[in-house]
């Protein structure tokens, strides 16, 4: 119960009250890795990217293949400007399930933003190549950056 209406005060952008749900939802199941990973999401959306590190760490401590925290936890360092951080976390998206959103794209801008133009055009063609057609504002997004940083 818990779960679930935490999950939908976040669709709502009702972070204090999805907090306070998964807080409920870990006092019954501290183990579960879900719950840790979206209150660390609602953190993440009110902009308390420490606390929301602490809660993706916590989701990975207790499964180490969760894709969607490794993701989670890069989308809160690149917001930090932590990019070796965002990139090491964006890298084992790609590895445990490159299907998952967008970690190549999400990979090259943290390489972008750190300066290293080589790989984030490595990364962005890398998600061309991969990205869904449903993708297409991105992709198109991606060939601008790769003609901007190759000048």
């Amino acid at each position: 119960m818990y779960y679930n209406r935490g999950t939908a005060h976040i669709y709502k952008a009702q972070y204090d009250l999805a907090i306070e749900d998964f807080n409920g939802a870990i006092a019954i199941n501290a183990l579960d890795a879900d719950t840790y990973n979206n209150r660390g999401v609602a953190y993440s959306k009110k902009g308390e990217y420490d606390r929301a590190v602490l809660d993706f760490d916590m989701a990975i401590s207790l499964d180490k293949e969760f894709a969607y925290a490794y993701k989670n936890r890069g989308t809160a360092y690149l917001a930090t400007g932590k990019y070796d951080q965002a990139i090491d976390d964006f890298n084992w998206v790609t590895r445990l399930d490159p299907r998952l959103g967008m970690p190549y794209y999400d990979t090259a801008i943290a390489y972008e933003k750190s300066g290293r133009k080589k790989e984030a055009i490595r990364a962005y063609k890398k998600f061309i190549d991969t990205a869904p057609p449903q993708y297409e504002t991105y992709i198109n997004r991606a060939r601008e950056k790769i003609t901007e940083l190759s000048k």
